[in-house]
């Protein structure tokens, strides 16, 4: 009976240590998935950062350009309304805008 026990308990550990190698198999694995994704995540995350940098540059590009447009607008505008006065001063004397007499 001693050496039914004693095979039992030696099968006993034997599945343990079995066990154990599995669990540290997994654990080790399980790292290993886990620094995979944390790189990807950090590349993912520089990408991110590098996109959203690119799309400052744009808005503060296309914000510069359409204030350039705005200033040249308005001058624009400005002209347009000293033209129109001189036009309009200038028909007072019975000329119209297409040439003819009034």
């Amino acid at each position: 009976q001693l050496s039914a026990e004693s095979r039992d308990r030696q099968a006993a550990s034997k599945s343990i240590k079995k066990l154990e190698k599995i669990i540290k198999d997994e654990r080790k694995q399980a790292a290993e998935q886990a620094d995979i994704y944390n790189q990807r995540l950090k590349a993912q995350k520089r990408k991110l950062e590098e996109t959203e940098d690119e799309v400052t540059r744009v808005k503060r590009k296309l914000q510069t350009k359409l204030d350039d447009a705005t200033v040249q607008n308005d001058k624009l505008q400005r002209e347009v309304t000293i033209l129109r006065s001189k036009a309009a001063d200038t028909n007072d004397g019975g000329v119209t805008p297409d040439g003819g007499d009034r």
